[in-house]
C-alpha cells in the first residue's frame, strides 16, 4: 500500500435483543439493549482519539440485513426472497468500500455497520470467510484500501472488556491465544476475542 491508501476503521453497531436471539432483523428497526448501549459508548471512547475524516453509518438504528441467513450458506446465488444475494451484497459493499477509498485517499474513515456487510468486507481483506460465524457486537476492525489492492491490518477486537473469556483460536493460523490479547499472523494484527472461534 501507498501514502495515498484509505484506512477504514469498521465498527459493528451495539447489540439488540434480536442479535441476541439471532432473529434476522431485514428493515425493522429494534434499539439497542442494555449491552448494545454500553458497547456503543465504548466504541465511542476507543474511536475518541482517532484522525477521522468522515463517518459512514446505516440509516436504520443497528440490525442485521435479511440476506445475512445466507452467510452461512454455500449458495452466493441465494436470495431471500425480495432481497439481494451473498453475491451481491458483496459485490455492492466492496465497491462501495473502493468508491470511498479512492475518494478520500490518505484518510482514515469510520464504518459502522452491520455484521453481514462487515463479514462481506472481512472476505474481501482476507480472502476467506471468518472462522466461527459473525461478526461480534461492538467490535472493532482496520482495513486499508487503495484502488483494488485491500489489506486487512486488526479484526474483531471487542472494546468493552467485559467481551473476552480466557482463551480463543486464532481466526488464521488457528493457534491458541489468550482473549484480550493481539496476535500477528499472516501479515495482520488481529484482536483475539472470545466470539471468534472460543473453544
Amino acid at each position: 500500500m501507498s501514502a495515498k491508501a484509505c484506512t477504514l476503521l469498521l465498527a459493528r453497531h451495539g447489540e439488540t435483543d434480536w442479535n441476541v436471539i439471532h432473529r434476522l432483523q431485514g428493515q425493522e428497526d429494534p434499539p439497542l439493549n442494555t449491552m448494545g448501549v454500553r458497547q456503543a459508548a465504548a466504541l465511542a471512547a476507543a474511536l475518541a482519539h482517532e484522525p477521522l475524516k468522515h463517518i459512514y453509518s446505516s440509516d436504520l438504528r443497528p440490525q442485521e440485513p435479511a440476506a445475512y441467513a445466507a452467510l452461512a450458506s454455500a449458495d452466493a446465488a441465494a436470495a431471500p426472497q425480495g432481497g439481494e444475494s451473498v453475491a451481491q451484497l458483496r459485490c455492492r459493499c466492496t465497491a462501495e468500500v473502493e468508491r470511498l477509498a479512492a475518494a478520500h485517499p490518505c484518510a482514515t474513515l469510520l464504518l459502522v455497520a452491520h455484521g453481514g456487510v462487515l463479514q462481506c468486507l472481512f472476505e474481501r481483506a482476507a480472502g476467506r470467510r471468518p472462522f466461527g460465524g459473525g461478526v461480534p457486537n461492538g467490535s472493532l476492525g482496520r482495513i486499508c484500501v487503495e484502488g483494488a489492492r485491500w489489506a486487512l491490518l486488526a479484526w474483531g477486537k471487542p472494546v468493552d472488556p467485559l467481551a473476552t473469556a480466557s482463551g480463543v483460536t486464532c481466526e488464521f493460523c488457528l493457534g491458541r491465544s489468550k482473549a484480550g490479547q493481539w496476535h500477528f499472523c499472516n501479515g495482520a494484527v488481529l484482536y483475539c476475542a472470545a466470539l471468534s472461534g472460543a473453544k
